[in-house]
């Protein structure tokens, strides 16, 4: 298929981000299952584990350490407090926001680089906190989606990895974008 036709097409597509409906999940297979189940989770942790992977050394690892810390911190406040109304359009904004670091290949000092994704993540894990039903085992279902999440920034970092190049990097980033622009724009 013709790549402009697919990028247009995207463009043109409605894009709903369907992560957070509560899904009735009680254990560990459906907190492993849920983060591959919305676009918004598998854009975004994607895209931070490519960013990651356009980062120097140890700093990858801080990138993608300080995503999963960010994210158990916002599970755990979000069982714990109210969570404002808008947390959706917060996620979509951040999935957008992690998929245009890549676009833009922004070069910051690590500490910046970690609190983004921190902030990205706890915006996240506050949505699914506060969206986790009462019969759940907040344990079971954590560990598992922590998993998943940890395969799926992985994945986005080998991928950023194996593309070697940092155009061939921004390209994926770009359709990344263009996907997560799909969030806030339905």
């Amino acid at each position: 298929m013709n790549k402009r036709i697919l990028l247009a097409t995207l463009l043109l597509l409605p894009i709903t981000a369907f992560a957070h409906p509560g899904h009735g999940a009680h254990g560990l297979m459906d907190g492993f299952i849920h983060p591959f189940s919305g676009w918004d989770h598998c854009i975004e942790m994607m895209a931070v584990g490519l960013w990651a992977a356009m980062a120097k050394g140890k700093n990858q690892v801080a990138i993608m350490g300080g995503f999963l810390a960010g994210m158990l911190l916002g599970g755990v406040l979000g069982m714990s407090y109210a969570v404002p109304g808008y947390i959706e359009t917060a996620v979509a904004a951040t999935t957008l926001a992690a998929a245009l670091l890549v676009v833009l290949a922004l070069r910051l000092p690590v500490m910046v680089q970690v609190g983004l994704t921190v902030l990205f993540a706890v915006t996240h894990g506050l949505a699914h906190g506060a969206e986790l039903p009462h019969a759940a085992s907040a344990l079971s279902y954590g560990l598992g989606f922590m998993l998943a999440s940890s395969i799926l920034l992985s994945t986005g970092w080998a991928i950023g990895r194996k593309l070697g190049s940092e155009p061939r990097q921004r390209k994926l980033g770009l359709l990344l974008a263009v996907v997560a622009g799909g969030f806030i724009a339905s």
